[in-house]
């Protein structure tokens, strides 16, 4: 695994973007933390903060599947959403609808790169060159193959063959001390023990990654509240943690950037309030059993 020169072996915090970027920075022992501030890390932190459980899961018909079988709430796109189901990607909405005991929160990006994450057998895919091998069989996967995500996980089944998953958690502004706290605490940041912090980014149209600047910004305040010592971040890391130095002021960053504007153009203007409430929330999100439930309370 460490041999691939872009899994940034030796350093105790990494960055990188999606979920080939999760894939490329894979280590059974780390802490990955997924940021996807706009809109679902803020709305976990929000619906965990209240006493949710949130399932993580693709935005394919498996999110039905998943309601069903572990009898959750089905979060509905933003634009679908009504006073009688409330629950949606939409942070704000989040802040006001009831809470319920369980809920699953579909998105091809944060959502999706978690359920991954959480699952050892998924984050085993070949990297564009073929230099991954596979941790249990050192047998290399074929090109271009890609393991389905958002089902065992989401289940809270065992990885097969022993294989350990990382734990995972997910960060925005608004939780992003207190997960870097958190993680602090329990003697992540090690090259054996890294924090691998994972902005999830938005699509173009294409369906391929576009750096969002609102994720990059979330990774930053995550990584500039671990406790920095000299040679311990990657240079990727570094280079994230030093986005915050350059907008300065966070609101109008968040409302002028790319996906801000977009959110601003279809009405939902409140999202950006709710993401851009920076230490709102003293929640980490662990996924636990296949749901992000709160830290403190998990086993």
């Amino acid at each position: 695994m460490d041999a691939d020169p872009r899994a940034q072996a030796g350093y105790g915090l990494r960055f990188d973007w999606g979920l080939a970027g999760a894939r490329a920075l894979a280590h059974p022992h780390a802490l990955v933390v997924v940021v996807d501030v706009l809109s679902f890390s803020t709305t976990v932190a929000i619906a965990v903060a209240r006493g949710t459980a949130v399932h993580p899961c693709t935005d394919d018909d498996s999110a039905a599947d998943l309601a069903h079988r572990t009898g959750a709430t089905l979060a509905v796109p933003r634009r679908q959403a009504t006073p009688e189901r409330p629950w949606s990607l939409s942070p704000a909405l989040a802040l006001r609808a009831p809470a319920v005991p369980r809920l699953v929160l579909p998105s091809r990006n944060g959502s999706a790169i978690a359920a991954a994450a959480g699952h050892a057998e998924a984050m085993r895919a070949v990297a564009p060159s073929g230099a991954h091998a596979t941790p249990a069989t050192g047998a290399t996967p074929a090109a271009g193959a890609t393991p389905a995500i958002g089902t065992t996980p989401a289940t809270g089944a065992t990885p097969a063959d022993g294989a350990t998953a990382p734990a995972v958690v997910t960060a925005a502004l608004r939780n992003a001390r207190a997960v870097a706290e958190w993680a602090s605490a329990r003697g992540y940041g090690t090259p054996d023990r890294p924090v691998n912090v994972v902005a999830a980014g938005e699509r173009w149209p294409d369906g391929t990654l576009r750096p969002a600047l609102e994720d990059l910004l979330g990774a930053a305040a995550v990584l500039r509240a671990l406790e920095v010592e000299p040679g311990r971040p990657s240079p990727e890391a570094r280079a994230a943690a030093a986005a915050l130095d350059g907008v300065g002021d966070l609101d109008a960053a968040l409302n002028g950037c790319a996906s801000g504007r977009e959110l601003a153009a279809i009405g939902w203007q409140d999202d950006l309030a709710a993401a851009a409430d920076v230490d709102a929330d003293t929640v980490v999100p662990l996924l636990s059993g296949g749901a992000f439930r709160d830290a403190a309370a998990a086993p």
